[in-house]
């Protein structure tokens, strides 16, 4: 797979000392850097044309039927009109791990993560098995860090080059906004539907039911694991 490397400019601006957010879950601005220490660590998939209740079978995971509004369950897990279905977690490296699992056969899967901790994003494409490209930024590097792996969709340009300007009108190194975080959020977003900070969703609120695994509880990192060498080895 090429790796496209760095897409900002070639200056290299210092590390910001403090890339911690301190923005809740429901805020609809890019994210600060300063204030409090709280944030939120999480990831989600989202697969085409595929529904909730065939993505929760491919996992071995069941639907409770709890509504899950506000994401609070460890899973949940909910129907996109635009043709997607959204697998949420408040663990942050789930989306990532639980791909290859859902994109073996034709399905076309997005996985988006993001922590406001380190203030780290980033957004994946998987299909046939195979990561396909991913975008992320690390602002532990610096506050213009973005690097592409891949073949890159279109639509990122624009919401780079719309970003990265707002993050020089505010002041570049001195900005009290992470506008980079932003980059690949507003790319998941615009290629699904659905953004994990926003309520007010053009297609509609996403309608969420808690989700555990068929013994009842969350699944599991190991059992994710072995689900993915299942599958691994029956394409063989």
């Amino acid at each position: 797979m090429p790796k496209v490397g760095s897409l900002r400019g070639s200056r290299t601006p210092s590390r910001p000392s403090t890339p911690v957010a301190d923005l809740s879950r429901r805020c609809k601005l890019p994210f600060l850097r300063t204030g409090r220490t709280m944030g939120y660590s999480i990831s989600w998939l989202a697969v085409r044309n595929m529904s909730k209740v065939k993505l929760l079978r491919r996992l071995q995971l069941t639907d409770t039927g709890e509504p899950d509004e506000d994401n609070e369950a460890p899973l949940s897990a909910a129907d996109l009109p635009t043709g997607w279905a959204i697998l949420f977690s408040n663990d942050f490296s789930f989306g990532s791990r639980t791909a290859l699992t859902v994109s073996l056969a034709e399905n076309e899967v997005i996985v988006c993560q993001a922590d406001e901790h380190v203030m780290f994003s980033s957004v994946s494409f998987f299909s046939k098995g195979r990561q396909q490209w991913s975008v992320a930024h690390d602002a532990q590097q610096d506050l213009r860090h973005l690097e592409g792996i891949g073949a890159l969709p279109e639509q990122l340009s624009a919401i780079r080059v719309r970003l990265m300007d707002q993050l020089e009108e505010e002041g570049g190194d001195g900005s009290e906004v992470d506008y980079t975080f932003e980059i690949p959020v507003e790319l998941a977003e615009h290629l699904t539907g659905y953004r994990h900070d926003r309520d007010d969703h053009s297609s509609g609120r996403p309608n969420f039911t808690a989700v555990v695994g068929n013994g009842g509880d969350a699944p599991k990192a190991g059992r994710l694991r072995r689900l993915i060498h299942v599958f691994r080895a029956g394409r063989g």
